[in-house]
């Protein structure tokens, strides 16, 4: 009676009896296991208290600093003898800074960056409007 392994194609990789013998009897050990997971098992993402707390800093930095963004202007511009240059200055130096903060720090787009900028010269314009009080007119009737 001839064997089986006669008719097999000489093997071109040196390991592939190797793995032959080994991956049955391994397989069979991890399915006999009751602790084996399988790829298509949901894995939960673990998080640890350092991520946790990076996260929590992160976002009060980002409260602090934009609340400090739309209050120190404010507050510059509503210093005693106040005019419209000064206001307008200070509107387009923290709009301008605020601008390059956003851009640096900021993970989206171009469009995001020019929305947010936008809406933060927004209530500065508003902000300035309403304390700088009407504009007299000069002129004769």
């Amino acid at each position: 009676m001839v064997s089986t392994n006669a008719f097999r194609p000489p093997y071109r990789n040196p390991l592939y009896p190797y793995h032959e013998t080994l991956l049955p009897s391994l397989c069979a050990q991890i399915l006999s296991d009751k602790r084996a997971e399988y790829d298509n098992v949901y894995h939960g993402i673990s998080t640890s208290y350092a991520e946790w707390s990076r996260a929590l800093f992160d976002r009060t930095f980002g409260a602090l600093l934009g609340g400090l963004a739309l209050i120190l202007p404010m507050i510059i511009m509503t210093i005693p003898n106040t005019n419209v240059q000064k206001s307008l200055v200070v509107s387009s130096l923290s709009v301008l800074i605020i601008a390059f903060i956003v851009a640096r720090f900021s993970q989206g787009s171009w469009k995001d960056v020019l929305g947010i900028t936008a809406a933060y010269a927004a209530v500065l314009v508003v902000f300035v409007g309403t304390t700088t009080g009407p504009v007299s007119q000069t002129g004769t009737n």
